[in-house]
């Protein structure tokens, strides 16, 4: 089978944004099964249109010039051009793309298209981004596609509440995490507790407040470090001897396998890359009270949650906890590990999305 998808920012490059993590860990098992897969999509790490091949991946990227997220969805339109192309040299299947970036699939109708929605109640919470989505998607777009595949029952929820979904075909597939962020055993006695957080720096992903949380406990003299790895707008706006830049995924795995607890103090979040990662390399997450999230992670069995909302003064009690109980790191972490196992296995999952593929051709 040939499967093309269909994202705003390509994976090409091995970057660990939550969209490009969740399509390059799909693109890699279903080639590693004998499939063959075009990833069409923007990246900054190329000046004009490029197509190349990279471990068993045939990449069509197109450059981003720094576009906004709308404008992104408006030139992936070239798609529709472009697909002519791709179909003849690969003979596509499946068109798969992803969430709010599937505008160009409305315009192909010799091949079923399936799209992926990430996102989940929060963020379609407030009544301008429920207007929009309940106009643009709900009416234009999803119903003109074959399928839909949600990363959470969570998410899956919020949309058949908001859009008329009921006569599609629809499937809740948890996200899959690739082999390099599976444990190795490894010696976590430090001197202090290391704390890792990652993901864009933008406001969504609450990165002040847990800067705030983690600097009240440093004047405290609790002896912890934080590192926040990614990049993002609100860059310069942040404490800078907490961030230490984008990274790739090898090096994120290792911070994960070192690190003693991962925080994650979204606002909003779908089924994040960066959890799934973070527990399967052995780290201890740190959590917003979110749906989606709160359909793996529970509190004191295989991580901890930070009580809604997640502002500094929460996020600083829910590690003071986790500090109190670090007698019980060890059960807890093998317990978030078998969790990473048992949602996000590559082989369940994956078949489960090949069967659904067959399902629309």
């Amino acid at each position: 089978m040939t499967i093309c998808f269909v994202t705003a920012n390509s994976p090409y490059g091995g970057v660990f944004e939550g969209i490009q993590s969740y399509t390059l860990a799909l693109a890699r098992t279903l080639v590693s099964l004998g499939h063959r897969v075009v990833v069409y999509g923007f990246s900054p790490k190329v000046k004009k249109e490029t197509k190349l091949l990279e471990q068993g991946i045939i990449y069509w990227i197109l450059p981003d010039r720094g576009f906004s997220t709308l404008r992104k969805n408006f030139l992936l339109l070239k798609f529709v051009r472009d697909f002519r192309r791709i179909d003849a040299r690969y003979s596509v299947d499946i068109i798969h793309g992803q969430g709010g970036f599937s505008l160009p699939l409305v315009f192909i109708k010799k091949v079923p298209r399936v799209a992926t929605l990430h996102g989940s109640q929060p963020f379609w919470g407030t009544p301008v981004m429920e207007k929009y989505f309940r106009l643009a998607f709900g009416r234009f777009i999803y119903p003109r596609l074959d399928g839909l595949i949600f990363v959470s029952k969570a998410v899956r929820e919020a949309a058949f509440r908001l859009l008329p979904l009921s006569r599609m075909k629809t499937t809740v597939i948890m996200p899959i995490v690739e082999d390099k962020f599976k444990s190795l055993a490894i010696n976590k006695e430090h001197r202090e507790i290391k704390i890792a957080a990652a993901g864009r720096l933008e406001t969504e992903k609450n990165f002040a407040e847990l800067i705030k949380a983690v600097e009240s406990l440093i004047a405290k003299k609790y002896k912890i470090s934080l590192n926040i790895y990614g990049e993002g707008r609100l860059k310069k706006k942040l404490n800078g001897k907490f961030l230490a830049g984008l990274v790739s995924q090898s090096e994120l795995a290792k911070v994960y396998r070192e690190c003693d607890l991962f925080v994650l103090p979204s606002t909003r979040e779908g089924m994040p890359g960066v959890l799934i990662e973070a527990i399967s390399s052995g780290a201890i997450p740190v959590v917003s009270q979110l749906p989606g999230i709160d359909e793996v992670i529970k509190d004191q069995v295989n991580g901890f949650i930070i009580p809604w909302p997640s502002t500094s003064q929460n996020i600083e009690q829910t590690l003071l906890r986790a500090f109190s109980l670090k007698k019980n790191w060890f059960k807890i972490h093998q317990n978030a590990q078998k969790t990473a196992e048992r949602i996000f296995s590559s082989d369940k999952n994956i078949k489960e999305m090949i069967k659904f593929y067959h399902q629309l051709v």
